[in-house]
């Protein structure tokens, strides 16, 4: 397995990967791919890697800065 930076050509998969994922969690709004692409496209990501084993996307991790309680988070 290789964990890496994501790149460009991986949105798509990413965003499949995360859906499969959220599929049947009782949670989930449908939304979850739609909010990681958002949160790209804003270039809100402070880090999103890919984990990959044989030419397969296997993971995908993703932080961005948030605020609870009014105070900021990550920084």
């Amino acid at each position: 397995m290789q964990i890496r930076d994501e790149r460009r050509e991986d949105e798509e998969r990413i965003s499949a990967l995360i859906t499969a994922a959220f599929l049947e969690a009782p949670h989930r709004d449908g939304n979850e791919a739609c909010l990681v692409s958002g949160l790209r496209a804003a270039q809100a990501l402070l880090l999103s890697l890919v984990a990959e084993e044989d030419g397969q996307l296997i993971g995908h991790i993703a932080a961005s800065p948030c605020r609870i309680g009014g105070k900021a988070g990550m920084r």
